[in-house]
């Protein structure tokens, strides 16, 4: 899963997450929780300028609790390993190839 939001993180700028693992087949009303990483932190790279330092490989940003309400909607808590937290709507953008919905 990838999660983008604007003026997402505390300090006003877009946040860009990514996670390793999901869940094959999607279920109306479970929730997952999937571990997030932002990338590379700690090497100064960021969307629009390389890493200034060697490569600190990647870390865990937080977690996503994603609930779905149906195939196309549902909601995301995010929860950053500093203990803050945010809630929005979420909205399918575009599918998995392999990934199916009950």
């Amino acid at each position: 899963m990838y999660y983008y939001g604007y003026k997402a993180n505390s300090n006003g700028e877009a946040l860009w997450l990514m996670s390793a693992t999901g869940p094959k087949t999607i279920k109306k009303d479970e929730t997952y929780t999937l571990d997030m990483l932002p990338g590379f932190i700690g090497n100064g790279g960021s969307l629009t300028m390389k890493p200034t330092a060697a490569n600190s490989g990647v870390q865990k940003w937080g977690s996503a609790d994603i609930t779905f309400f149906d195939c196309n909607n549902g909601e995301i808590t995010l929860s950053k390993s500093d203990g803050t937290t945010v809630t929005q709507n979420i909205i399918l953008l575009a599918g998995v190839d392999g990934m199916t919905c009950e």
